[in-house]
């Protein structure tokens, strides 16, 4: 991943952080959550992955289109599981590693794969429409169908 790519997605957490819940871990008194981080880090990877995308079709064109559609399903794919089942998710395996009896592994929010699919794709549309001097594309169609691990950022190719 490129400086320019890894900076961003670095001030992108940092600023998510502030916006984290009371609960979130970190917070001085509250113990580390298991669940919470791992779902930032599907979160962070679904969010490298796109622009990595995107990274390799700004190189060379010949990686744009289908290449980098391709490219964005793979990343969708580790994000979203099987697109069917909610539990196959990079969130749904670790609400499925709960135990009640181990206090850092209890999720503190559930069921919340569906709130944060597009918002990745929001996010990194928003980065690369500025990066590359164009607004980003309306919300909903950087990644409108998801689970068919066909579309993503098929955004043009980057201007010369």
């Amino acid at each position: 991943m490129s400086y320019i790519a890894r900076s961003i997605v670095s001030i992108v957490v940092l600023m998510m952080s502030f916006a984290t819940p009371v609960h979130a871990q970190g917070v001085p008194g509250v113990s580390p959550n298991k669940c919470l981080t791992g779902k930032t880090k599907c979160v962070d990877k679904k969010v490298a992955g796109l622009l990595k995308c995107r990274e390799k079709c700004q190189k060379g064109p010949a990686s744009c289109g289908s290449v980098q559609a391709t490219c964005e399903g793979k990343v969708v794919a580790k994000f979203e599981g099987d697109g069917v089942d909610p539990a196959t998710s990079c969130f749904g395996k670790l609400e499925a590693k709960q135990d009640p009896l181990a206090a850092e592994t209890i999720c503190t929010t559930t069921g919340d794969l569906a709130a944060m699919e597009a918002k990745p794709d929001t996010m990194v549309a928003g980065i690369v429409g500025m990066l590359e001097g164009s607004p980003p594309p309306p919300a909903g169609t950087v990644s409108s169908t998801v689970s068919s691990l066909a579309t993503g950022l098929t955004l043009a190719a980057p201007r010369a």
